[in-house]
This record gives structure tokens, sequence and C-alpha cells, in this order.
């Protein structure tokens, strides 16, 4: 009896590491799909410098951002599904996916997520919603239209090196209700730079449980200091992983930061 149990046992505990086994390729999986949706490359855009950078946590998240070229402006996203695994991985890209088509459709970003609000409430589940900030940049002009659909982590950078808060995410999230988004607007002046950046930034916890938070965002980006918006997102990065000490190998969340610098419009030859 004791060696057809202890042969049980064997065969339960077999069973069960194959089922992981199963599960952990099934998140490689999911996790490179989702990686795949992030932009294989900057774009290039006249009269704009643009830098970007994502760093995934451990876990298969529902962060996301794009930086796409709409017509002639350029398309910027950065956005978080709640919660984590492979369902808000999936609705992210999905999210991600239908704000681009969109986007294209209508060439204005407040009809645009009004459209994708309603796919996402037909399709999504009803405890799952996405905070986002999406806006288009127009290069000829440095005019700002954007929607902060309750993300409210974004800010510009002026050239003499005082921040300005872009938002502070007033509408609701992506399918938390049925609401209609109207895009506002900012401009951007020669050689100011817009910063956006995902949750993960702003509430990275140190070895203590503190957040990095939104005034240290500020610390590392404010100095007058002329800066490449590639040196600001290396900065930001790397500040924060300083601050979740030398023991967090990975980020508690996805990071995702994005800088874009107008050069001002082109001069005639």
């Amino acid at each position: 009896a004791d060696h057809v149990a202890m042969v049980l046992a064997h065969a339960r505990l077999r069973q069960l590491r194959e089922q992981d086994q199963q599960l952990q390729r099934q998140m490689r999986l999911a996790a490179d799909v989702q990686r795949r949706m992030l932009p294989r490359s900057i774009p290039s855009v006249e009269g704009l410098e643009i830098a970007a950078r994502y760093a995934p946590s451990f876990q298969l998240g529902g962060d996301f951002y794009d930086l796409d070229v709409v017509s002639g402006p350029l398309g910027l996203t950065v956005g978080d599904v709640v919660g984590k695994g492979v369902a808000a991985a999936i609705l992210g890209a999905m999210t991600q996916a239908y704000i681009g088509a969109a986007l294209r459709s209508h060439g204005d970003v407040g009809p645009a997520l009004c459209e994708v609000n309603a796919h996402l409430a037909r399709k999504a589940a009803d405890d799952k919603f996405v905070s986002l900030w999406c806006g288009i940049l127009d290069q000829a002009t440095g005019e700002l239209r954007y929607v902060d659909a309750g993300h409210g982590y974004a800010m510009i950078r002026r050239a003499n090196g005082t921040l300005e808060a872009v938002s502070d995410g007033d509408d609701a999230p992506l399918r938390a209700a049925d609401a209609p988004y109207a895009s506002h607007g900012a401009r951007l002046h020669p050689g100011d730079a817009l910063l956006l950046y995902s949750d993960g930034v702003a509430e990275q916890p140190s070895p203590t449980g503190e957040f990095f938070g939104v005034p240290r965002v500020r610390s590392v980006v404010a100095p007058t200091a002329a800066t490449t918006p590639a040196a600001l997102v290396d900065e930001l990065v790397d500040a924060v992983r300083q601050f979740a000490g030398p023991k967090a190998t990975d980020p508690a969340d996805d990071l995702s930061v994005a800088a874009i610098r107008w050069r001002g419009p082109e001069k005639p030859a």
C-alpha cells in the first residue's frame, strides 16, 4: 500500500510539473504577443525628436504604449488595463490595436475614443477597464490634441526647464462609463518636450513600500540645462530602478516612458 501511494504521489507530482511547464509556455507566448504589439522602432517624424523605453515587469500585465504616424501627425498612447495576467494583456493588446484603427478613421482623439469605448463595452468583462492618455501632435504647428481617460501621467517640459501638467485624468477610464470623450488642447513651443509615462513609474515601490511618485518624476526631468528626449527617458527609468533597490531585478509593474520634443516649424529654404 505504501509503495502504491508513493507511485501515485510521484505520478501526481509529475502531472503538476507538466501542467506548470505548459502554463509557463503559454505565459511566455502571451508575453511575446504583448511585446510584439509595442512599437518595433521609433518613428522618424520631421520636426520631432522622439525617444521611448519599455521595461516589462516579471508579471504579465496590461500596460501598453504606441507611437504612430496618423495621416501626418504623430499619434501617442500610453495605457494600462486594470489587473494582471493573460486577460489584462489580451485586453490591452485589443485596445491598442483598436485605438490605432479609430485614430486613422476619425483623425481626432475624442470621437476615436468614443468608438473604442463603445467597442470595449460590448467585448470586455464588466470588471475590466482601461486608463489611458491618447493624443495627436501636429509636427507642423506644435498643436497637441488629447484625451486623458483616468491616466494622469503626462507633462510638458518647456525649453527653459519648467514643467506643466498636461491634464489630471479628469475623463473616465474606458469601459468604466458610457460618457462622451472630447479632445483637449495644448501647444508646444520650439524646444518644448512632451513626457508620457505609465503608472509603473509613479507607483514603483521602494524596499520600504514608498511609491516613487510624481514629485520625484518632476525632480528628475526638471533641470533647466538643455537635454535630449533620450536623456530624459534614460534618466527617469534609471532613477526608478535605483529607487526600487538593488534586489529589484524586475520592476513591480511595467515601465513605459516616452519623450517627444518639438524643434519648431521648418524654415523655408
